[in-house]
């Protein structure tokens, strides 16, 4: 499966869960919304960590390492807003 199709996959689940997070009330409505947040999350950090292997097997390590600590911001973030959201 392509980048392109997880994208696409991944927005149109994230808008699903989102809905029905919206519609339903209550912890599981809050469960869905977390699934949306979670999805959207993914779809940057999939994008980078495809770039950080192609410039790791290219051999380009400042770039690699540069992408690493964004993977890290990234993660931490995303983490850090669903916690205290």
């Amino acid at each position: 499966m392509t980048l392109v199709r997880w994208s696409s996959a991944a927005i149109v689940l994230s808008c699903l869960a989102a809905a029905i997070g919206v519609i339903v009330r209550g912890d599981i409505g809050l469960a869905f919304d977390i699934v949306a947040l979670l999805l959207l999350a993914t779809l940057p950090t999939l994008r980078v960590a495809v770039l950080t292997a192609s410039w790791v097997r290219a051999g380009d390590l400042r770039y690699a390492l540069a992408a690493i600590a964004l993977l890290v911001v990234m993660t931490l973030g995303t983490v850090l807003v669903m916690v205290f959201r």
